[in-house]
């Protein structure tokens, strides 16, 4: 079984001025996401500045992720190293403090060969329980998990269960999933690849654009699966002038100056990454505003009544449903009924006791005396 299908973010890790993390706006981000549509959450991955943390604020700020998710979605947790030792200590760490599955990079700068490769996972593997999902992304490791390497390993390793794909090559993402024969779960790790990768058996996506566009990836997975391939290429084809974007420097350096410009305050990146240039982001801001993402800002959201509807769907519940979403102090969450023939901008849940969404008021018109 998967350890998640659809879109998981791969979230940044917000910072005070002073570089510490800010855990408040972390809380406010995770309940972001998942109320957005995120069906994983990926914590202290490359995107998370994961490289700048010691060991002990690494271990801390997953077990954060963990205990504020409380089991709404799956947490896979960063934990690979160049170093097998490193790898093996921040995975037995990361499983202890309730990390539902690990990302584990290839090993950067000291270039294994393939039979290193093969070591260096089987070890990892041997000494924790957790589903793993490798990562291969030679842009930024200088190393290449090649298709027979990865058939190998998931042959030999039950817990060798996924592959994030950042190659950029599809070709051989393809010859990797006929030698594993649906064996492994693939995920896209190009924003700008997840409905090709898809095409050919990939299970989701490990996104930095779900960062700021959490509920339109999730529906571009969603649609994929469900046989909707037009409004999956759809979502994929219009999104990719944002992606760029989010490309145009060093990943998390435009993902960040973008949750900013969008008033979240995910403050500054650690060194050795700097702020983005003025033009680039300047072209940021102008893709985003196209892509329709500028047009609700986290600042004002902080002072809205944050609101369950419950009774969304009925013709009552529509009505008013409608008239709460032009009030500028009231941001609709979720919504409660038992049909679901109608498409929300918000997650809709069958009962009360289902629904996973914190809010500050519920709504309440699903009968004539909830009404009165």
């Amino acid at each position: 079984m998967s350890i998640f299908t659809g879109a998981g973010v791969a979230i940044i890790t917000p910072f005070n001025e002073d570089g510490s993390v800010n855990y408040e706006e972390f809380g406010r981000i995770i309940d972001d996401q998942i109320s957005g549509g995120s069906d994983a959450i990926i914590v202290c991955g490359t995107t998370g500045e994961s490289s700048t943390m010691d060991h002990d604020e690494h271990i801390e700020v997953i077990k954060y992720c963990v205990e504020k998710v409380a089991g709404r979605v799956p947490v896979i947790a960063g934990s690979g190293s160049n170093c097998t030792r490193e790898a093996i200590n921040i995975s037995k760490r990361a499983e202890e403090v309730g990390a539902n599955g690990l990302l584990c990079v290839t090993p950067y700068y000291n270039k294994a060969t393939q039979a290193g490769l093969i070591s260096h996972y089987s070890q990892i593997a041997d000494n924790t329980k957790c589903p793993i999902i490798m990562y291969n992304v030679p842009g930024r490791t200088g190393c290449n998990l090649l298709p027979e390497t990865v058939a190998e390993l998931v042959r030999t390793k039950s817990n060798l269960v996924g592959l994030k794909e950042a190659t950029g090559n599809l070709a051989q993402a393809s010859k990797t999933m006929a030698l594993t024969d649906g064996k492994l779960d693939l995920y896209s790790g190009e924003d700008g690849l997840v409905v090709p990768l898809m095409s050919i058996g990939a299970v989701g996506v490990i996104s930095v654009w779900s960062n700021v566009a959490p509920g339109k990836v999730h529906a571009m997975c969603d649609s994929f699966f469900k046989g909707d391939i037009e409004t999956a290429r759809k979502l994929q084809l219009e999104a990719l002038p944002l992606v760029d974007a989010l490309f145009s420097e060093v990943n998390p350096i435009p993902v960040k100056k973008a949750l900013n410009l969008m008033g979240m305050e995910v403050g500054p990146l650690r060194s050795p990454l700097c702020e983005m240039s003025e033009a680039n982001a300047k072209e940021l801001a102008e893709v985003m505003k196209n892509y329709g993402i500028l047009a609700k800002i986290r600042e004002a959201q902080k002072k809205m009544t944050r609101a369950i509807m419950n009774g969304c769907n009925g013709k009552m519940g529509q009505c008013i449903t409608g008239i709460c979403a032009q009030d500028e102090d009231i941001e609709i969450v979720a919504g409660i009924d038992t049909y679901d023939g109608i498409k929300n901008d918000y997650p809709v849940f069958a009962s009360l006791k289902e629904c996973t969404v914190d809010a500050d008021v519920i709504i309440d018109f699903s009968n004539a005396k909830a009404v009165d």
